[in-house]
């Protein structure tokens, strides 16, 4: 997740009151990472098992659990007076422990490489959609990888850009391609304004059954989705359930986009659902601030 360059081992005693403060008996030299741009946490643990233990034997065999033990950690061995050993320090990264929290996709935020990190790192990842009636609903990412950005949509995005206020001209042929699902962000529109829970539009294309969602700085085009409490299932027939168009209204509050649910009254008029109109009015967003 942190675009490390290497990984290795560490052949260490235990502590009874802290977690991993025990004394380091042997340290290989550190390995680089097998295909480090497609590596997943178990092509990792498979990699390092063999080294690992091999270390364990050999260490075993060098007695070095016998007292008095010998720190051979290289951290323990660094000289802070050399520039050298000064920029290791300043290269340090301690493992924070792992929660669900870390699983949780921020689609406002988190950038699409850091997203596709974390998938190869954790495996499956969740957010928070929702789907007809304003129902919100967890929803489990699967089988995702890093594609380009879909040109439809970042046309769309680029011509909602053009203005800060008003409203901008969809064409039904653009939204019959560019669909989105809406999600919850917490999120501060204007300076005066504390931040706050809004909702709103997440846009992806269909690609075959997987879906191709817009992200920031790049797509993930995700292949399977499980629905809480549901069989996972082609993206494609999921995501037919989360209301896009014909639903809600998108809206713009000082460059950020939002999504806004039609009014019944609007519904019944055929107002923004109607798909057959020449054009769609969208008050304007900006993939900046909202993608």
């Amino acid at each position: 997740m942190t675009n490390a360059q290497q990984c290795g081992v560490t052949l260490q005693t235990l502590d009874a009151n802290t977690f991993d403060t025990g004394v380091i008996l042997a340290q290989p030299p550190p390995h680089g990472i097998p295909r480090k741009e497609k590596c997943t946490y178990f092509d990792l643990l498979n990699y390092l098992t063999p080294i690992a233990a091999t270390t364990l034997v050999q260490g075993l065999r060098d007695r070095v659990f016998v007292p008095p033990l010998k720190d051979v950690g290289w951290l323990r061995n660094i000289k802070p007076s050399t520039e050298n050993d000064k920029a290791k320090l300043t290269q340090i990264v301690h493992a924070p422990k792992i929660t669900s929290a870390n699983r949780c996709v921020n689609w406002t935020s988190d950038s699409a490489i850091s997203i596709e990190r974390r998938y190869r790192a954790f495996g499956r990842l969740w957010t928070e959609i929702l789907f007809a009636g304003g129902v919100k609903k967890r929803i489990i990412l699967e089988d995702m990888e890093l594609v380009p950005m879909p040109g439809v949509i970042e046309g769309l995005l680029k011509h909602a850009s053009t203005t800060r206020k008003g409203t901008v001209q969809v064409s039904v042929e653009t939204m019959r391609q560019v669909r989105f699902m809406v999600t919850g962000a917490k999120t501060s529109v204007d300076e005066t304004t504390k931040e706050k829970e809004y909702l709103k539009p997440r846009f992806f294309v269909v690609d075959g059954d997987a879906a191709i969602f817009a992200c920031k700085n790049g797509a993930l085009r995700v292949k399977q989705i499980t629905v809480e409490g549901k069989e996972k299932q082609h993206a494609r027939l999921v995501l037919e359930g989360a209301k896009g168009w014909d639903q809600w209204r998108l809206r713009m509050e000082n460059y950020v986009l939002l999504a806004k649910k039609l009014e019944s009254k609007e519904l019944s008029m055929g107002g923004e659902a109607n798909t057959d109109s020449r054009s769609k009015e969208v008050e304007e967003g900006t993939e900046k601030a909202s993608v």
